[in-house]
């Protein structure tokens, strides 16, 4: 079954409240308590205020981040990273047993985020940026959120092409894990977007609040390079976008979330988060 390129491009409706609650109701249980806590994690913060001590320490460094993400030695400026994790940290609801230790180009950096601005990609060390991100409205911001994922949690080489297969290619039984393909390219890219009408509400499943449109960039090989998974049916939604670096020997994944209406710029934006990220290269080339 294929939709046409007209309907992956309009945001879906959702439907009225009343029948969202048996939608909501089925995807809470399709998401499972590892998704929530995973959510929950992270936007913890904005919500509520509190977060693990663990999670507050790393928000904000109290020196320049130094270590290797998948084997590049990296100076990170302390005032630019954010929730910096490496190898061997405490996990959540763990002690550190003495102090930590002294950090250099050795130490593998498993994970941390940084905040950049599309498209001069000003970071929050510049003081102008600094004050337009915190008066930044959901609606019209253009900031990016970027991650890197590297260390003990790189989920190996190859990981684009099997989260393709396990999430469009395989077939799931979830409706809302069925995809079907758009008879031609959408902003450069193979797209995907799940069919069906939900008999319990009457409504497009593209229109449940967890219905996602998926996006994927391929090389001639048939080899994954970009995997874009993008909410439907919010009020402003979002895109996941997500590349890997094994192509530059870099064993790292890195992401980027930014609102749906910036997906025509996913192509800069991949390149422009990998070029920041190669700024903190040290010594740099």
């Amino acid at each position: 079954m294929q939709v046409s390129n007209e309907y992956i491009g309009i945001p879906a409706k959702r439907p009225p409240a009343g029948r969202c609650v048996v939608a909501l109701l089925a995807g809470l249980a399709v998401l499972g308590g590892l998704n929530a806590w995973s959510s929950w994690r992270w936007f913890a913060v904005p919500l509520s205020g509190f977060m693990p001590r663990q999670m507050a320490l790393a928000q904000y460094p109290s020196q320049d981040v130094v270590g290797h993400v998948g084997g590049m030695p990296v100076r990170i400026p302390r005032d630019i990273a954010r929730f910096v994790e490496y190898d061997g940290d405490p996990r959540f609801g763990e002690r550190r047993l003495g102090p930590p230790p002294r950090r250099t180009s050795q130490s593998a950096i498993k994970s941390f985020g940084f905040q950049v601005r599309f498209p001069d990609w000003a970071t929050l060390s510049d003081k102008e940026a600094e004050e337009d991100y915190r008066l930044a409205r959901i609606g019209t911001s253009r900031w990016i959120t970027v991650g890197v994922i590297s260390g003990e949690i790189y989920p190996k080489d190859g990981f684009l092409d099997r989260a393709v297969h396990n999430r469009i290619l395989r077939r799931n039984s979830h409706p809302l894990d069925q995809f079907a393909p758009i008879p031609s390219e959408y902003l450069g890219l193979s797209a995907y977007a799940i069919p069906g009408i939900d008999p319990t509400t009457g409504a497009p499943y593209r229109s449940s609040g967890f219905a996602e449109d998926l996006f994927v960039a391929w090389t001639s090989e048939g080899k994954v390079t970009t995997y874009i998974s993008c909410k439907t049916a919010q009020r402003n939604p979002s895109c996941h976008h997500s590349w890997s670096l094994e192509q530059l020997g870099i064993k790292a994944e890195m992401t980027a979330t930014y609102p749906r209406r910036m997906l025509e710029n996913w192509k800069e934006i991949q390149e422009g988060s990998t070029e920041k990220l190669f700024e903190f290269r040290f010594p740099s080339a």
